[in-house]
């Protein structure tokens, strides 16, 4: 869950689980083997990027084209559709300052979209003068 505030400093989160990572080791016996945080945030971002080369792979020639082993595991966290992202976004902000604001409606955009009336044709330009 601290994963996805998105004004959050990650790096004790990576220490964190970078904790776990090497207590798993051991409890494995592997006790030659350690990770460091920024080796776990390192391959988390690559399995990210390679998850979305799939995502558009998938969308451009089908399913059954993926082949990367990782693919349903991470779809199954990262797959949500855009509903499903525009719920958690919202029950994100609920609480918090902005979401008050723009549930009160006292919200104005920083880049308001212009009225539908803005489109006004240009009044036609006058006869340029001719030389005789």
């Amino acid at each position: 869950q601290a994963f996805d505030q998105p004004v959050c400093k990650k790096k004790k989160l990576w220490e964190l689980v970078a904790e776990k990572v090497n207590a798993k080791l051991l409890e494995s016996g592997l006790t030659d083997i350690s990770v460091k945080a920024y080796e776990c945030d390192l391959k988390w971002r690559n399995m990210l990027a390679t998850y979305r080369k799939n995502t558009e792979r998938a969308k451009r020639l089908g399913v059954t084209s993926v082949h990367w082993e990782f693919f349903k595991a991470m779809h199954d966290v990262l797959g949500k559709s855009r509903e499903e992202i525009e719920a958690q976004h919202q029950a994100k902000l609920s609480g918090t300052r902005v979401g008050k604001a723009i549930a009160s409606k006292r919200f104005t955009p920083i880049l308001p979209t212009p009225p539908a009336t803005a489109a006004t044709v240009c009044p036609a330009r006058p006869p340029q003068d001719v030389p005789q």
